[in-house]
């Protein structure tokens, strides 16, 4: 009698069914399957796996899966299950996919499928190097975690990539990565977090590569030696880094100052790494269009402000800062809002007040 009944007064009973029920009722008879879907208007669209059961995430992708356009599996989610995404999920966009030795077969059954244009892979501890080479071609935007160097070697067939985010816990090398990586002549986001700079030698070769697209490029703990990469189009540069071993800061980011907006550089509360106050006056003075540097530390503004204030006010009103479009410094410090507040009262009466602001994160 149920499945005689009009789908409208069908969807009234799934509302008063607790979404176990509802899922045990589609699984019952394909009309009910229908009945699911309708009621479920877009429920599933972005379905995070590790909320239901094997048997669950079944009826879920069987009666629905042609609303999901995004999905994350773990690594408890069942191969059965992970072999169903490509037949039923037809407008699946995003995928963030925990892979193992155990899973792998059926994970690079939804790495090809043709329209996936965002890809997140993370791995517990290894990832075999050739995973990359069963990704869609046509992927857009590619995070990846514990890749090798033999790994990197295949990231340059991915032509249409215009994000990529590697974490290499070291098994892959900065430089290794930025020769690769320079024949994707669509990328415009680079990230590279916990790489190994093993450059030995000269570097000079690096002055050569050209990102003709790259807008932004983000290096995270992991110490660097190597020259970057030339982009004509860089606007956000972020250093987090432990160490930048022979080569200078300021020099690494004045490279970029013709399109250069927003800089981030991380610095230990021990060591400045070469970032003092004379050379952010420098990297200021160069990058014309610089409207926003991020940094861990206080300290850097505090000398700034205490032996080279004029300098700054000078430079800030030559970049056409005013109280309309102010200068934004922003910080993490933990002591930050203690030290702004001591400049707020040392220099009140400063016209600096009208040229910058202070941005903290707590």
């Amino acid at each position: 009698m149920l499945l005689n009944l009009p789908l409208e007064i069908v969807d009234q009973l799934f509302g008063y069914l607790n979404e176990k029920d509802q899922l045990n009722f589609a699984d019952a008879h394909q009309k009910l399957g229908s009945a699911l879907l309708f009621h479920a208007c877009g429920r599933y669209a972005k379905l995070d796996c590790g909320e239901f059961t094997d048997d669950e995430l079944k009826v879920i992708l069987e009666t629905c899966g042609n609303s999901v356009v995004k999905i994350h599996i773990d690594l408890l989610v069942g191969t059965s299950v992970i072999e169903l995404v490509p037949k039923y999920c037809s407008k699946l966009k995003s995928a963030h996919l925990c892979v193992s030795n155990g899973n792998i077969t059926a994970m690079k059954s939804i790495l090809s499928m043709k329209d996936l244009e965002f890809i997140q892979i993370w791995s517990p501890g290894y990832v075999e190097s050739d995973l990359l080479l069963d990704i869609n071609a046509g992927c857009k935007r590619l995070e990846i975690c514990y890749i090798t160097n033999p790994g990197v070697n295949h990231l340059q067939r991915l032509e249409h990539l215009e994000y990529l985010t590697i974490y290499s816990d070291r098994s892959a090398g900065v430089n290794h990565i930025l020769d690769v990586c320079v024949h994707l002549k669509k990328l415009k986001n680079l990230c590279v977090i916990t790489a190994e700079d093993n450059t030995t030698g000269s570097v000079d070769h690096y002055h050569d590569f050209v990102y003709p697209q790259v807008e932004s490029i983000t290096f995270m703990f992991c110490g660097l030696c190597t020259v970057l990469p030339s982009c004509p189009k860089l606007r956000t540069l972020t250093l987090f880094c432990n160490e930048y071993r022979n080569v200078r800061i300021g020099q690494m980011i004045t490279k970029y100052a013709l399109t250069l907006e927003r800089v981030t550089v991380q610095l230990e509360d021990a060591e400045t790494d070469g970032f003092t106050a004379e050379v952010f006056l420098e990297v200021l003075g160069e990058c014309k269009n610089l409207q926003t540097i991020s940094m861990g530390a206080i300290h850097v503004i505090t000398d700034v402000f205490n032996e080279h204030l004029d300098d700054f006010i000078n430079i800030l009103m030559a970049n056409g800062f005013n109280e309309q479009r102010r200068f934004l410094v922003n910080t993490g410090s933990s002591s930050a809002n203690e030290h702004i507040l001591k400049l707020k009262t040392d220099y009140i009466n400063s016209e600096i007040w009208n040229l910058l602001s202070f941005q903290v994160n707590d």
